[in-house]
């Protein structure tokens, strides 16, 4: 399991991100006095008040709506389950977040290949939007999972929109200015537009300093003009998403979807800001509504693995064990605790000790599609370690087998398949179920290289060139991938197409085609072992058709 530790941290300035520690674990919790709180899209423990936590439970879930809202015809997803505590105050939140050691943490926003992680602390009422971090944050986990090919201006300038989430007197609120923006702004009201509209994540205006600023707040501008016309605007947003998805040009997308001139935009953006008037957007509750949640005692059992769950993701596995033991306490074979158990020690690499704990886990009745992931995972982790071929056969075999239990549990869950894609590719796999999977997890994660890479590998097995080259030029290329890994995929696609055509015309008795082709398969061939393997191929070849 790749995890990609991101957690940005909101301090009372809510601007700086802490350097980032572990926070020493101060105090434990028995699991008593939580709660357990549904709403539509989100499970959530909380020991907070219930009113106070219902709240928040339920703002998360409006902003999910007004962020679905943006693009109506759009249906949101989540490729991996979001985990979501709340913790009654700084004191209870305190050993479960990572932050600078004495900071005032707000809440934190972790994203990982197998789960997201948001946590909060509910004490803040005294605090004005106290989250904007994590909404700012997961807005780029909302677009990156549903909208394609967003420009970096746009992305960061709605994630900074949106930031100022709030509900008040039955509306959600939204555009709010935002300070150091405008401070920003006042200091140097040069927009510099074109440069921002060309500013990628390798650029020095995106990573240095002043010019970061600018970026930030010119994108802010932007995207606040934007949103500010009205239905008519909202519309226009959803047509600029839709031309996106479908391959047009970003600048091209913009001036159709808006009808705006980029050459005439900044002068627009300069008298905007010097009218002061950024108009907030009010959206009626009940527009946006998924009903309200439901709130019940969590078991303690659940709440103490569940706790434990949240260290492992922080890395913290000796904390994390200390509660799973607690909840064995309480449930000798309590399925969340095992499966914790068996995730640890896949991360000490210690996989035969945790493949038992996830069988256990299965025994009990474990229905967390989690579960079979990573005792999917364990098993192909395990066949790769093996020199046994009934041993590898049969652990992949299995593999696949517990994979596709998780899918057909939990069929938007990303990762399970890409495993289950991954489970193909050995010794007893089924090509073409390979394809369906990865096609399946290159639709939910569609910024992975990896699994691209996987799928093209699959499509040159089928001899579908096309499909393969396409989609580098689609899902590699055009998604950032770096160029080496482009050109290298090219290579191999282009390769093998030769290698087919030569085999093909060898097999059809043409042997002067058979050599024709792999001779430019030795040409378009960079590797120097790959290509002095290609050419004995091709002496053998010459020195038949003599």
């Amino acid at each position: 399991m790749k995890n990609a530790f991101l957690f940005l941290t909101v301090t009372f300035a809510l601007v700086n991100i802490a350097t980032l520690v572990p926070t020493a674990l101060a105090q434990e919790t028995d699991g008593t006095g939580w709660l357990n709180i549904e709403t539509r899209h989100f499970k959530i423990l909380s020991d907070a008040d219930p009113e106070r936590a219902t709240e928040i439970a339920e703002n998360l879930e409006l902003f999910r709506g007004v962020f679905a809202h943006l693009a109506p015809d759009f249906e949101l997803r989540s490729p991996a389950p979001t985990h979501i505590y709340i913790f009654r105050d700084a004191e209870s939140y305190a050993p479960f977040h990572v932050g600078k050691s004495g900071a005032r943490v707000l809440g934190q926003f972790g994203s990982h290949t197998d789960g997201n992680y948001l946590t909060l602390d509910a004490d803040t009422a005294d605090l004005v939007g106290p989250y904007a971090v994590v909404y700012h944050e997961f807005v780029h986990y909302l677009v990156k999972h549903n909208f394609s090919r967003v420009p970096l201006w746009f992305n960061e300038g709605l994630a900074e929109y949106y930031s100022t989430f709030a509900v008040e007197d039955g509306h959600v609120v939204l555009g709010r200015p935002v300070e150091r923006h405008l401070r920003w702004l006042s200091r140097d009201p040069e927009i510099g537009l074109s440069e921002v509209l060309e500013t990628t994540r390798s650029s020095s205006s995106y990573r240095e300093g002043q010019k970061a600023g600018r970026f930030y707040a010119v994108s802010w501008t932007l995207v606040h003009y934007l949103l500010s016309g009205g239905t008519d605007r909202l519309d226009a947003m959803a047509d600029f998403f839709f031309r996106l998805a479908e391959g047009e040009d970003a600048w091209d997308a913009f001036e159709n979807a808006f009808d705006i001139r980029l050459g005439r935009m900044e002068e627009t953006l300069i008298e905007y800001v010097a009218g002061g008037d950024f108009r907030q957007a009010r959206i009626p509750v009940r527009q946006v509504s998924s009903g309200s949640a439901r709130v019940r005692e969590a078991e303690p059992a659940d709440v103490l693995a569940g706790l434990g769950d949240l260290l492992t993701h922080q890395r913290r596995s000796d904390d994390a064990q200390g509660y799973l033991r607690l909840a064995f306490d309480n449930v000798t074979d309590h399925p969340r605790a095992l499966t914790g158990m068996g995730l640890i020690l896949d991360l000490d690499n210690r996989f035969e000790e945790a493949s038992v704990y996830y069988q256990d886990a299965l025994a009990a009745g474990s229905r967390d599609p989690a579960t079979y992931l990573y005792y999917g995972r364990n098993l192909l982790l395990r066949a790769q370690r093996s020199r046994d071929r009934e041993e590898v056969a049969r652990l992949t075999a299995e593999s696949r087998r517990v994979l596709t239990q998780g899918t057909d549990m939990d069929g938007s869950f990303g990762e399970l398949w890409v495993f289950l894609g991954t489970a193909h590719q050995t010794p007893g796999g089924d090509t073409q179920a390979g394809i369906r999977a990865l096609r399946k997890a290159h639709e939910l994660l569609p910024d992975r290289h990896d699994v691209v890479l996987k799928l093209v590998k699959f499509l040159v097995i089928e001899a579908e060139f096309n499909e393969a080259r396409r989609l580098i030029e689609t899902g590699l290329a055009a998604r950032g991938a770096p160029e080496e890994k482009v050109e290298e995929a090219r290579e191999d696609v282009e390769r093998a197409r030769l290698l087919h055509a030569s085999q093909n015309a060898y097999d059809s008795g043409y042997m002067e085609d058979a050599i024709h082709y792999l001779d430019e398969a030795v040409e378009v061939t960079t590797d120097p072992v790959l290509r002095e393997q290609l050419e004995d191929r091709l002496r053998i070849l010459i020195e038949k058709e003599g």
